[in-house]
């Protein structure tokens, strides 16, 4: 009433008062006046400029009126108990660290991928808490980013559930949010806040009171709220997939076939969405076979086809997501499908769409914030579920510059790749010194090809051509220095269907050959150089053929033919002699100077093993001195010099160490073991070749593992029998696993300590 008594007082007419207020019509200002309806804040200032009245003083009154209209609703409200939740999934199973931490906070943001099972999880937390919050169990949809609802209509239907009449819901959007806080003040409630979009939707539906548990799922991290607990919801393991299966199916049908439930939720990724849909067509088709589905799923061009039932749908639940971000981000997100390794960063993101690698890393960490790719363990690298990926690569098919792109991405890719392998080869070896340097430093370069391997891997496949062999050349340094056999076969292999002439061939057969010997196939690795040598020689290139003979030499350690593989080693050396090659002719005798430490000649390995450092002085490439400084200590070891020995492998340790190189480091640690022990320093020599042996255990080298033990079991036993046999024992398994002759030197070794001739 009271600006009804005050526009009178004014001697206003009510049509007076419109005009004054800006209004076309005055219907409707008669409520506001008479106290029928509480007017929006804008409108009381309005009335306080027109009827002259201290700023703010209405407002005030505005304020009280606000307050007591809830606090009547609240009273006749209080009685009348809400429960909207949906309902609940019966068979769902498993989050139980999760549902932990829902509970124990007042506000959690639930965030994560299309389908990996939010708003269950949040539904389920909801019914679990049904008795801790008896009073309101409120559930809003929000409807996702397509689509946001509006707060204020949102509100509306809550306070309507709360039990306000359509009448009193107040018309703005702070006073519906006022309202909605007073009427959950004092009640045991919860509130579900399901598919939110932004901040500013959540915001306005958050209640006041901390004694409320309030549930909200989103496939952005809403980074913008405060003062909430955030849980980023992955997809479980293949355990609980299978066991979330088991639930819906049937625990007898996964019992019967164990294997194929394991690939079957293998092939969903273990998205519970993807396993739920599964599930059901299996329950909806029970004479089918976990293996028949999995059967179906093995096509990757058709398993979104098949992750359909009823309205549940894999690919229409990513297309939600795909469809809410800009054009930008779609094009990003597409191409990203191109991607051939398991991640990615900014400056390979940067290659499929032109844009610069500091506008890629914004668009990446865009597209992780809407759950469509996710952070990988790499800090700066990110990744896709797999089926994201898949849907991904459907996406790129229809891009019309599809092929642009990967071209674009595989040029980067060997190019880069090259470039920082040359920084990694010794000055003068690298064959594409002029392909541009590399920005950044040795660790840089390492740095960055440990990121990119499995991706040049997948770009020289997607080159298929002469490059394949152009980045080989190079790349070898980076995979003889991380001991990636794995990848080394498979780009040497790849290097030899597509070499263009004979010298090339020879190279791809050598570095083969290599990656042979470093997977312990030593017979492969020996017929490998030897073909090499063949092609070399055929091509006229006596610098490959003399690598084909010094590499035939390491292969010939693995199988024990130690004399023979001085015989190659030497005609390495003379080649390279003959050649005026430091390089080859340093390399050829650090190898025969090993060779000769095998045959227990070490008097003349000394010899081979200080022309080889000599070589190597001066060069620049400390890791090549090094080497040759391990392998002199292994000779100065057998001749009694400990200290000696002990100093070269420390010198070697050092740059091993610095360089990143594993395999060379373990060398260095069995070595400077043997020597502290031949100075009586037994406790420092076990903890050195322990370390030397769980080394070679990671890089899987058994014939380095199997040496190692052996030490290990010969230093043991000279104090304590029975801890040395085990040691001996493993050495023996490695051995006979290789087939090598170094077998019965273990054996008897055993039988010395059993006091026994026995054969075991």
């Amino acid at each position: 009433m009271t600006l009804y008594r005050l526009r009178l007082s004014k001697g206003f007419s009510l049509r007076r008062m419109a005009s004054l207020l800006g209004m076309a019509g005055h219907s409707g200002l008669l409520d506001y006046e008479k106290g029928l309806r509480i007017p929006p804040e804008d409108l009381v200032v309005a009335y306080e400029r027109a009827l002259e009245v201290r700023d703010g003083q209405l407002r005030e009154l505005r304020e009280q009126a606000l307050a007591e209209r809830a606090e009547a609703m609240v009273r006749d409200s209080a009685q009348a108990p809400v429960a909207e939740l949906p309902a609940d999934i019966a068979d769902f199973t498993g989050r139980a660290a999760e549902i932990a931490a829902i509970e124990a906070a007042a506000i959690t943001v639930i965030c994560g991928k299309p389908g990996v099972g939010k708003t269950a999880l949040a539904v389920h937390v909801a019914h679990l808490n049904t008795a801790a919050y008896p009073d309101v169990q409120l559930y809003c949809d929000l409807s996702g980013v397509h689509n946001p609802a509006d707060p204020s209509e949102v509100l509306g239907k809550a306070l309507r559930a709360l039990g306000v009449s359509a009448a009193q819901v107040p018309a703005g959007l702070d006073e519906r949010a006022a309202l909605y806080r007073s009427l959950l003040a004092g009640r045991r409630a919860q509130v579900v806040l399901d598919n939110a979009a932004t901040e500013a939707q959540v915001r306005p539906l958050l209640p006041g009171a901390s004694d409320c548990l309030t549930v909200i799922t989103s496939r952005s991290r809403l980074a913008g709220l405060s003062g909430v607990h955030r849980l980023t919801l992955t997809a479980p393991d293949t355990d609980a997939a299978v066991t979330m299966l088991a639930e819906i199916i049937g625990r007898r049908r996964v019992s019967d076939e164990p294997h194929a439930a394991a690939e079957l939720v293998t092939a969903c990724g273990q998205l519970p969405l993807a396993v739920r849909i599964v599930g059901n067509r299996l329950t909806g088709w029970p004479e089918w076979t976990l293996h028949h589905l999995t059967a179906r799923l093995a096509d990757e061009r058709q398993r979104l086809t098949w992750l359909k039932a009823g309205d549940l749908d894999a690919r229409a639940a990513f297309g939600t997501s795909y469809a809410a971000i800009d054009t930008d981000h779609q094009v990003l997100f597409r191409r990203l499908g191109l991607v051939p390794g398991p991640d990615f960063g900014a400056e390979l993101a940067a290659t499929l769409t032109g844009a610069t690698p500091a506008v890629a890393e914004q668009r990446l960490d865009d597209l992780a914030a809407a759950s469509l790719i996710e952070p990988s363990p790499f800090p700066g690298r990110y990744q896709f579920h797999d089926l994201l990926r898949l849907y991904a690569n459907e996406l790129v098919d229809a891009d019309p510059e599809r092929d642009a792109a990967a071209d674009a991405m595989v040029d980067w890719l060997l190019r880069t790749a090259i470039c920082a392998s040359v920084a990694l080869a010794p000055p003068g070896q690298a064959v594409h010194n002029s392909a541009g340097r590399f920005d950044g430093d040795w660790d840089g370069a390492v740095d960055w090809l440990d990121a990119e391997r499995d991706n040049v891997l997948g770009a020289a496949r997607l080159a298929n051509d002469h490059r394949v062999g152009a980045l080989l050349a190079d790349f070898a340094w980076y995979l003889d220095l991380r001991a990636h056999w794995e990848i080394f076969r498979d780009l040497s292999e790849l290097a030899q269907l597509t070499a263009p002439d004979l010298g090339s061939a020879a190279m791809a057969w050598n570095c083969l050959g290599l990656a042979y010997s470093g997977l312990c196939e030593f017979g492969e690795a020996a017929r490998c150089h030897q073909r090499a040598a063949e092609l070399a020689s055929a091509a006229g290139d006596l610098a490959e053929q003399a690598n084909a003979y010094d590499k035939l030499g390491v292969a010939l350690w693995g199988l024990g033919r130690f004399a023979e593989a001085v015989r190659h080693h030497r005609q390495a050396v003379e080649i390279g002699e003959r050649l005026g090659d430091h390089w080859l002719q340093g390399g050829g005798l650090c190898h025969l100077g090993h060779a000769l430490n095998e045959l227990r000649r070490f008097a003349e390995a000394e010899d081979v093993l200080r022309a080889a450092k000599w070589l190597a002085t001066g060069s620049g490439y400390d890791r090549s001195l090094a080497m040759r400084n391990d392998g002199l200590g292994v000779a100065l070891s057998g001749l009694g010099r400990f200290a000696e020995a002990k100093d070269c492998h420390e010198q070697a340790l050092v740059v091993f160490l610095a360089t990143g190189d594993r395999w060379a480091e373990a060398m260095a640690r069995h070595g400077l073991g043997i020597a502290l022990a031949g100075l009586g320093q037994a406790t420092d020599a076990v903890e050195q070749i322990g370390e030397a042996s769980r080394m070679f255990g990671v890089l899987n080298d058994r014939l380095q593992q199997a040496q190692v033990l052996r030490s290990l079991g010969m230093l043991v036993s000279r104090t304590n029998t029975a801890e040395a046999k085990p040691y001996l024992r493993q050495s023996l398994d490695r051995y006979l696993e290789l087939g090598a002759p170094h077998a019965d030197d273990v054996r008897r070794l055993l039988a010395e300590l059993d006091g026994t001739a026995s054969d075991d």
